[in-house]
C-alpha cells in the first residue's frame, strides 16, 4: 500500500504523539457509563532495559451549583516492554453495542522507538476498525525548528509549586510536585481569581508517573493512579493492534523535507 505523505511541520509530531493518549485493551469499570474517563497518566518514558504493565484507576467527581454531583470511574492499561516499545490505553465513554449494551470506547497508542513509528486504533464496535500508523521522521536539529513568536500576555497568570516529597505508590518509590495556578479575575470572564491545583508522582527510576490529578471548580477533579504494576516482561501481544483491522500508513515529513516539493 503506497503511504500518504502528511506535509507537518516537525514540531507538530510531539503533538501527534501525545494527542491521542496511548491506548489498548481498557476496560472500563461497572457500570459502564457514557460519561468520558480519560487517562491522565502520560509520563511514561520510552527507555530499553525497563519493562512493566500496570492497570490505572481514573476517577471524576464534579459537584454542579444545584447541589447535584457527577461522578465517573474507569480502569486503562499501559505497558513497556525491554527494547522501549510503550503501549497506553485511553477511555472515552460508553456508548451503545450492536446488543444495545452500553460498551467502552478504547483507544489504544503504541510507539516503537526502533522503528520510529507511532500506531493507534480505536476498540469499539462503533468505529472503524482500523489502525493507522505514523513513520515519524529523524529529529530535527536546533537550527531547523521554528520557534513561534512570543505573545504578550494581558494579565499574567501566577503559578506556585511546592515540593511534596516522596512516597510509595504502587509498589515503587515515586516524588511528588504539586503546582496551583491562579487565573486572574477578567482572564476568562471571570467574576473573580480561578484557583486550579495539579498533582504529579513520578517515579524517577522506572522512568513513569504513577499518580496525577487535577483539581479545577470549572471541571471538577480527576485522578489516574497506578493501582497494580508487574515489572516483569509484558506480553508481546500487548502492542499489537487487534486481528482484522485494516492498516493505513500515514509518513511525517519535516520542514525541510516538504519545502523541496
Amino acid at each position: 500500500m503506497p503511504a500518504r505523505i502528511m506535509r507537518w511541520k516537525a514540531a507538530s509530531v510531539a503533538v501527534v504523539v501525545m494527542s491521542w493518549g496511548m491506548v489498548g485493551r481498557a476496560q472500563v469499570s461497572t457500570p459502564c457509563t457514557s460519561f468520558g474517563v480519560s487517562g491522565m497518566l502520560s509520563g511514561m518514558e520510552s527507555r530499553s532495559g525497563a519493562p512493566y504493565s500496570a492497570t490505572v484507576k481514573t476517577t471524576h467527581e464534579q459537584k454542579l451549583a444545584d447541589g447535584n454531583a457527577i461522578h465517573g470511574s474507569g480502569l486503562t492499561h499501559e505497558a513497556r516492554d525491554t527494547a522501549g516499545r510503550t503501549m497506553f490505553e485511553m477511555s472515552s465513554g460508553c456508548v451503545p453495542g450492536v446488543d444495545g449494551q452500553l460498551q467502552p470506547v478504547i483507544h489504544v497508542q503504541v510507539y516503537d522507538p526502533a522503528t520510529r513509528t507511532n500506531s493507534s486504533w480505536t476498540v469499539s464496535d462503533n468505529f472503524q476498525k482500523e489502525v493507522h500508523v505514523f513513520h515519524l521522521p529523524e529529529p530535527a536539529s536546533a537550527s531547523t525548528v521554528q520557534t513561534a513568536p512570543a505573545v504578550r500576555p494581558q494579565q499574567r497568570t501566577e503559578f506556585r509549586k511546592e515540593n511534596l516529597g516522596s512516597k510509595m505508590i504502587a509498589g515503587v518509590m515515586a516524588e511528588g510536585s504539586r503546582t496551583v495556578r491562579t487565573i486572574p479575575a477578567g482572564r476568562e470572564g471571570n467574576d473573580l481569581p480561578i484557583e486550579t491545583v495539579d498533582e504529579v508522582w513520578h517515579a524517577k527510576d522506572l522512568g513513569l508517573t504513577v499518580m496525577r490529578s487535577r483539581d479545577d471548580p470549572r471541571s471538577g477533579k480527576s485522578t489516574s493512579e497506578v493501582v497494580e504494576l508487574n515489572q516483569s516482561e509484558p506480553d508481546a501481544s500487548l502492542f499489537a493492534a487487534p486481528a482484522g483491522y485494516k492498516l493505513e500508513e500515514q509518513v511525517v515529513k519535516t520542514v525541510s523535507e516538504t519545502s523541496v516539493q
